[in-house]
């Protein structure tokens, strides 16, 4: 081809796809995992935006979003912390888009949904999912700082001679 931006490598990758996800290169068993977090997290923007009708529009784009996002990370490790974090940020916008649909479908009947969304039960369902968040953020936490722990030993027993 003319073109070197779309000249394939030994993998058969186009450079501007090699581009695109950061130039990693994975095995199946990782691709997968980047694959099924991906899919996991399409599903649940799918079922958080079905109230507006963005059902597949919502799957489809964040699905290969989240997938090159998780794809580019260096190891499994890496794509599985950054999934957590990613389905902490969407339970964090589950209680503020189902608010978001109620005070849309409210308006629509003229009636006011403000008594219900400014109550109190509102705000506990707000902090109930702030705090699955948290713990879906606390995983993802661990999960990166025990790989980091297992890098940094691998690297300082490699600095060190034996003898």
């Amino acid at each position: 081809m003319a073109s070197d931006t779309r000249a394939d490598d030994a993998g058969g990758r186009s450079r501007s796809v090699r581009r695109l996800v950061g130039g990693q290169r994975h095995s199946a068993r990782t691709t997968a995992l980047a694959v099924v977090l991906a899919l996991l997290c399409g599903a649940y923007a799918a079922w958080l935006l079905a109230d507006f009708g963005l059902r597949w529009p919502a799957l489809l784009a964040v699905a290969v979003l989240a997938g090159v996002f998780f794809y580019s990370r260096r190891t499994p490790a890496a794509m599985l912390a950054s999934g957590f974090y990613g389905l902490a940020v969407l339970v964090v916008l589950t209680p503020i888009v189902l608010d978001l649909a109620f005070v849309f479908a409210a308006d629509g009947y003229g009636i006011t949904p403000w008594p219900f969304v400014l109550s109190l039960a509102d705000l506990v369902f707000l902090g109930v999912f702030v705090a699955l968040a948290l713990i879906l953020s606390a995983i993802g936490f661990v999960i990166s700082r025990r790989a980091d722990a297992g890098n940094e030993t691998d690297s300082e027993d490699a600095a060190v001679p034996e003898g």
